[in-house]
């Protein structure tokens, strides 16, 4: 379908590209604002005194080259009617740009004086000036998804709640080196799929429901140095480690276990026996937890082929502990819902890089949970959620309510003012859940169907009603809005 082109104001051009707005759109923006965007290019008093591009330069320096029959880099000027600026706006363009960049004319070919460059270049700006203001055309604007990093920016401003966005969604497929180019950022019925899965996970963590069954959730440290402090989420003078950043959804237990760093060849813990070590459990810096392990069994590296009387049980007992040191780190941990900081590292000293590999480091930590789980009273999610409770328990104070939550979720997930229908509609589902359950249940449901709605998931900028095609608008408040947040903090306006 076709949609009408829109103008916004000069100076979001360079703001609009990079946002995700179609280059042909910031090019002729550009060229639709007189002088601002050319001042650095020309002196004020050069402007003015512009006079009509001369076709006798051409004829004398550009068309040797550039003509029909060499088409050197595809230019043919020999032919171009100078005077049809409309016409021949983007060859012009081309010629402008190198110009003005001195390439051309290339070296060792005849041309004039930088002072006639200058002005022929100028009187060129000035015509595309002149016919694109006289008839803007910004160009098509796409309806633009978000793509993977904006949706988990915008989760976290709508909801107060951090996610792991690699774990729900795809990555995204980039265009001209960008991953936020509305051309490639389709939506197809597979990744369709992974956002209604997505906003199912999301609601549920978000309002707290007590249908989240114990899950596990592993994190995985990479093949990083065990000497040195990983992260600035990790306590000083630790190593070997890693910090996490996990949600848990309901008051309750969790349970935390920790596996390290194993020899390729013999499955043996890497870095204990003779030395002791100590490992710190953290959750948001408040110490939970120590474990002591090694130097309790010194003796020889059981991946060494080494002598052994019959009968030495010290040496077999060695190489138990050394395969089963890490099977009693493990923990179980009351903690209210919320996102949390929890880091593992060992906190002895380090010795020099020369040993790095002699040290022994964490290979995964396990967070199982939540065991024996409530709703929480009050997360930052909830207060973001829940601006109100029903005044009582009729359905009248809850739908009241109920439609004061969803408005203000609504305008700030789609970025705009929002529609009785469209209110309505999520009040639909909001009592699809409601009549199994409590208002609760209720709201979580509709936050589900809001976080999969297109109006949420696209960036749309709707065109005024009646507008005849190829008609040239302004943006709205709310639609520059949006576009300066998503290009300055990737995330949906504050």
């Amino acid at each position: 379908m076709y949609m009408p082109t829109i103008l916004s104001t000069a100076g979001l051009v360079g703001l609009a590209v990079a946002g995700g707005v179609s280059l042909q759109l910031a090019q002729v923006q550009a060229a639709g604002a007189p002088a601002a965007n050319r001042s650095s290019q020309r002196t004020e008093a050069a402007a003015p005194a512009a006079q009509p591009p001369s076709r006798e330069l051409f004829d004398r320096y550009c068309v040797t080259c550039h003509n029909e029959r060499l088409q050197t880099a595809g230019l043919m000027l020999d032919q171009l009617d100078i005077e049809q600026v409309a016409a021949n706006a983007e060859m012009l363009e081309k010629v402008v740009q190198k110009l003005r960049s001195g390439q051309m004319p290339p070296e060792g070919r005849p041309r004039p004086d930088a002072s006639t460059i200058d002005a022929f270049a100028t009187s060129l700006e000035t015509a595309l000036d002149r016919v694109a203001a006289a008839d803007p055309n910004p160009g098509r604007v796409v309806a633009h998804r978000m793509n993977r990093v904006e949706y988990v920016n915008a989760i976290e401003d709508l909801l107060a709640l951090e996610i792991d966005g690699t774990a729900l969604l795809p990555s995204d497929m980039a265009g001209f080196g960008f991953d936020n180019n509305a051309e490639v950022l389709s939506i197809t019925p597979a990744l369709m799929a992974r956002y209604i899965t997505a906003a199912t996970k999301i609601s549920r963590a978000a309002v707290g429901s007590p249908d989240n069954r114990p899950v596990m959730q592993v994190y995985r440290t990479g093949f990083e140095r065990r000497d040195v402090r990983l992260s600035e989420d990790m306590p000083f003078a630790t190593h070997g480690g890693l910090a996490v950043r996990h949600h848990f959804p309901l008051d309750g237990d969790y349970v935390f276990a920790i596996r390290l760093k194993r020899n390729g060849t013999t499955q043996a813990i890497e870095g204990i026996g003779e030395s002791a070590h100590r490992i710190e459990v953290r959750v948001d810096r408040a110490l939970v937890k120590t474990f002591d392990i090694g130097g309790m069994y010194p003796g020889p590296d059981p991946g060494q082929l080494v002598a052994v009387r019959e009968g030495d049980v010290e040496g077999q007992r060695l190489h138990e502990y050394r395969m089963t040191a890490d099977d009693e780190l493990e923990l179980r941990v009351p903690l209210e819902a919320g996102t949390r900081l929890v880091s593992v590292a060992f906190t002895d000293a380090a010795p020099s890089p020369a040993t790095v590999s002699d040290l022994p480091g964490v290979d995964m930590l396990t967070i199982s949970g939540p065991f024996d789980g409530t709703v929480p009273t009050e997360t930052p999610s909830r207060r973001q959620i829940f601006t109100c409770y029903p005044s009582d328990s009729s359905d009248e104070a809850e739908e009241a309510c109920a439609r004061e939550i969803l408005t203000s979720l609504a305008r700030r997930a789609y970025r705009r003012g929002v529609t009785d229908a469209e209110v309505d509609a999520l009040l639909d589902t909001y009592r699809e859940g409601r009549t199994d359950q409590d208002f609760d249940a209720g709201i979580e449901r509709a936050l589900e169907t809001l976080l999969a709605m297109p109006q949420f998931l696209l960036r749309v900028e709707a065109q005024p009603v009646d507008s005849p095609p190829g008609t040239v608008y302004r943006l709205s408040d709310l639609e520059l809005a949006s576009r300066l947040s998503f290009f300055l903090w990737r995330s949906i306006p504050d």
